[in-house]
């Protein structure tokens, strides 16, 4: 998943493989005979059935455009986030692909890491341990 261009226009806007983070917001874009759900969740700690304790974040469903959907979150503060989609096939009894990334935010930076990062950046940040 290519994050390089997040908090601008993507370069290839016709591109139907891959979706963008713009600042606090996700672009779905539009795959015929498949339905889409985003997700943002802020991560809170071990889960030990699902690796991740997780609040997952509200956004209202925007209105689909040709090329897609923009679903704007508002994320509360400095922590690290899950950003997925999950896309399925029509009639929803196929999952075709999850894509997923996390984001650590931090003094209004946001920083990409790799999921080994999560559990010990949470602790940081619960700590205070972490600063910029």
């Amino acid at each position: 998943m290519d994050t390089s261009h997040r908090n601008s226009v993507p370069l290839y806007e016709d591109d139907d493989d891959v979706w963008y983070w713009w600042g606090y917001s996700v672009f779905v874009p539009h795959i015929p005979n498949t339905r889409a759900y985003p997700y943002v969740s802020r991560i809170t700690g071990p889960d030990p059935k699902y690796r991740f304790a997780r609040k997952f974040l509200q956004y209202q469903w925007p209105p689909k455009t040709p090329k897609g959907r923009r679903f704007d979150v508002e994320l509360p503060g400095d922590g690290v986030y899950e950003v997925g989609i999950k896309r399925w096939n029509a009639d929803k009894t196929l999952l075709l692909e999850r894509q997923v990334y996390w984001l650590l935010m931090l003094d209004g930076n946001e920083y990409t890491i790799p999921k080994w990062q999560v559990l010990p950046l949470v602790e940081a940040l619960r700590n205070g341990t972490l600063s910029a």
